[in-house]
Formats: structure tokens, C-alpha cells, sequence
């Protein structure tokens, strides 16, 4: 384990370093590197397809989430950041970049690639309607009660001009007690219903779990319009 002393000196080095606009500089241009972002990307990609590093992150960010005063820590900055319009806005375009970037590779190979079972979120072509209970007055308690941010302990996003999602966490779109409901952003209900579709599953009944908005599975489906059956 590396020593306080280590630690503070490189820290001061690290300082020292990036105080020096031509060395930023560089360090941003080689970052933003098409080849930098690949080897980003495929150190990430290793790291999550390995099942017990991706659950030693997920535990421990299930104890930052239940301690409560690193949880009204991590909450408050994010609220503190985003009340600024420039953070806002610089926030914005990063996503919007992001957005069109992919979108703008709408090529034949690209549809191929990502087309039927090939596409992450791909449920074997069946499309299951929603009940009439999930409606938007259910919807708005769900996003009151978790206070308008995306509830991933790693996102933390709070709404901006746009309702966050709402998500069945045990993906039964019949299943509209609000115990298996959360809110998520775009992108992190993207991810909650792609391929480790049961991994985000668990995690978020977890969560709820810990957050005391239930003790064990919810199993309560609807069995007609408004109606729960416990």
C-alpha cells in the first residue's frame, strides 16, 4: 500500500504538472485521441465482463449508498454542480455530442451490427405493452419520491427540463407496484435493460432494499386496469 507521504508527493507533482498550460495542453490532445479512447474503452470493456471485479464495484457502491452522510454528500454536490448554467450547458453539449456521434454512424453495417439479436435490448421480438396502471400520475409519484434524480449510486443526474425515466426494475411492464419502480436517465435505463439485464435487476432490487422502499421481492402484478394484486 502506497504511504501518505508517497501519496501527498505525487499528488504535489501531479499539481505541479498540469499548472503548466503547455503539459495540459498535451495531456488533453493525447486524451481526446481516437487511439487513447480505444484502449479506454477495451480497459473498461475487461474490467466489467469480469463478473467478481464488476461485483467488488457494485458492493462498493452499495456502502457509500447506505452510509447516509456520503449519500447527502454525493447528492449535494451533484445538485450544487448542476444549479450552475454553465455546468448545465457544458453538460448538455457533451451529451448531445455524444448523441449525435452515434447517431450519425447510421451506416448499413452499423444498422447490421446492432440490428435484431444483435442489439443489446433485443427481447426475442416480442413487444409487451404497458398496463393502464402505469400512467403519468403514477409516474410523478415515483420521480417525487425519489427526489427527480436518477437513482444509479454512480450517476446521481438530476432532471434538466426533461423527466427522467421510469423503470420496472424486475422488468415485468405489468408489474407497477412502486416498489419495482425507479427513476433512471436515458442512459442508465438503457444499460438496466440490455444484456446484463438480470445483474441490473438484482442490483436495483438491492438498492430499494437498502433505501427501506421494500423488504424482500416484490411479486405483485396487475390484473387489470388500476388494479394490484397482492
Amino acid at each position: 500500500m502506497v504511504s501518505i507521504e508517497t501519496r501527498h508527493k505525487l499528488s504535489v507533482a501531479k499539481k505541479r504538472n498540469w499548472s503548466d498550460p503547455k503539459y495540459r495542453e498535451n495531456q488533453l490532445l493525447a486524451i481526446r485521441s481516437s487511439e487513447c479512447r480505444e484502449k479506454k474503452r477495451g480497459v473498461m470493456k475487461k474490467r466489467y465482463e469480469d463478473f467478481e471485479n464488476r461485483n467488488k464495484t457494485s458492493e462498493g457502491w452499495k456502502r457509500v449508498w447506505a452510509n447516509p452522510e456520503m449519500r447527502e454528500k454525493i447528492i449535494g454536490s451533484k445538485l450544487e454542480y448542476f444549479s450552475i448554467p454553465e455546468n448545465r450547458k457544458k453538460h448538455g453539449d457533451a451529451l448531445r455530442n455524444s448523441i449525435k456521434f452515434q447517431t450519425s454512424r447510421k451506416s448499413t453495417e452499423f444498422r447490421e451490427k446492432f440490428s435484431g439479436s444483435n442489439n443489446p435490448h433485443w427481447n426475442g421480438g416480442i413487444h409487451v405493452p404497458y398496463g393502464p396502471a402505469f400512467n403519468r400520475d403514477l409516474r410523478m409519484i415515483v420521480r417525487k419520491r425519489d427526489d427527480y434524480l436518477c437513482q444509479n449510486p454512480k450517476c446521481y443526474l438530476p432532471e434538466n427540463g426533461k423527466a427522467h425515466d421510469v423503470h420496472h426494475i424486475d422488468l415485468n411492464k405489468k408489474n407497477n407496484n412502486p416498489v419495482n419502480l425507479i427513476v433512471l436517465c436515458r442512459k442508465c435505463h438503457a444499460g438496466a435493460s440490455g444484456k446484463d439485464r438480470e445483474y441490473w435487476t438484482e442490483y436495483y432490487q438491492d438498492l430499494q432494499d437498502m433505501r427501506g422502499i421494500s423488504n424482500g421481492r416484490c411479486t405483485q402484478e396487475e390484473d387489470g386496469p388500476g388494479t394490484i394484486r397482492h
